[in-house]
């Protein structure tokens, strides 16, 4: 049964059987739909929505009426969150009337974070009384755009072996390299495209390549697209390239070939996984919130390494700041070269 069904007739269990008060009922119908936008397509969308909504109600015998049910889908695309766990891995697809009230914007003081069962959103600066809150906008794509989250939101990417997937991707970052002028580094789909290949890489052993498109992310993306250096995904992006070091540095000893790739840059591995570690530490528990499972996670692991909260660890281990700029001009350098 699709996803948008299942959701509804969750819903509408739950009205029927007393679990949603009138007002929290209330709140629900509040929520925009762009209904009318919808109808006005008049494409395969709304198409979907209408042979949807008699099957919900001849599915779960509702008294609702069928053009209720058709905004009740139009309230659900439209509101809709991706469910993530802390690390940002999408899980699923999360609906909540009181967070969906909040607006878009291209300049968002406020990103959302799941904690478990938990919705929290966080501040990226401070929101003064009576300040309206908003998350990030959502961009009018291109037909490049279109092409790539095309296949990302179809079942066809599950059919694609990791080689098919690697070309799809690769083939997209070609082109968008040939576009003139420059595409904006931090311009969807760039991210998703970097992302993507990297995983792929990861999921293959492919651990140089990997680490090379994750920097691309943490240097031409991130400090674009989340200025703040306690932005939730920027946090994510330094756990995940502190954990990827962890596992290069713990194989660099017995040099297999994609550990081999990165022999010319003679990286510090402890130095490097000691800034992560670090950048991570000092910034999760305003990004994620200080009792949240992903600090707690954080704050495990940074025990193990023996950070100590208040104590300069890069002194006690003879690391120097020069010594922290010379890694980080390699890994940058990685990133430009190795990230094709």
């Amino acid at each position: 049964m699709p996803f948008p069904i299942r959701a509804l007739l969750q819903i509408l269990l739950l009205r029927d059987n007393g679990c949603l008060n009138d007002e929290q009922w209330a709140s629900v119908l509040s929520l925009q739909s762009h209904e009318s936008e919808f109808q006005e397509e008049a494409g395969e969308r709304w198409n979907t929505i209408k042979l949807m909504s008699n099957a919900v109600k001849g599915y779960s015998g509702t008294d609702i009426g069928i053009p209720t049910i058709q905004g009740l889908f139009c309230r659900l695309f439209v509101n809709s969150f991706s469910l993530v766990t802390p690390g940002l891995d999408s899980i699923g697809t999360a609906f909540d009337p009181k967070p969906s009230q909040i607006n878009h914007s291209c300049e968002p003081n406020a990103f959302i974070v799941f904690d478990g069962p938990s919705i929290t959103i966080r501040s990226l600066h401070e929101i003064k009384k009576d300040e309206e809150i908003f998350i990030r906008d959502l961009f009018e794509k291109s037909e490049l755009e279109k092409r790539v989250f095309a296949l990302e939101d179809s079942k066809d990417k599950k059919k694609l072996s990791s080689a098919e997937t690697l070309s799809f991707y690769q083939g997209a970052l070609r082109e968008i390299r040939n576009i003139r002028p420059p595409w904006p580094p931090n311009r969807q789909p760039l991210p998703i495209i970097h992302d993507t290949i990297a995983l792929e890489h990861l999921l293959e052993g492919r651990w140089s390549l990997a680490l090379a498109h994750y920097l691309v992310i943490y240097f031409h993306i991130d400090p674009r697209s989340n200025p703040e250096p306690f932005h939730p995904e920027r946090v994510v992006h330094s756990w995940r390239l502190a954990k990827l070091f962890a596992q290069i540095s713990s194989l660099a000893a017995s040099k297999p070939e994609e550990v081999q790739m990165l022999d010319p840059y003679s990286l510090k591995y402890p130095a490097i996984l000691l800034g992560f570690l670090t950048e991570v530490d000092s910034n999760v528990d305003r990004s994620h919130g200080s009792n949240s499972r992903f600090a707690r996670t954080v704050r495990v692991r940074v025990a193990e390494v023996g950070i100590i909260k208040g104590h300069d660890a890069f002194q006690r281990w003879g690391i120097t700041k020069v010594h922290m700029e010379e890694e980080w001009r390699k890994l940058r350098k990685i990133a430009d070269e190795l990230a094709q």
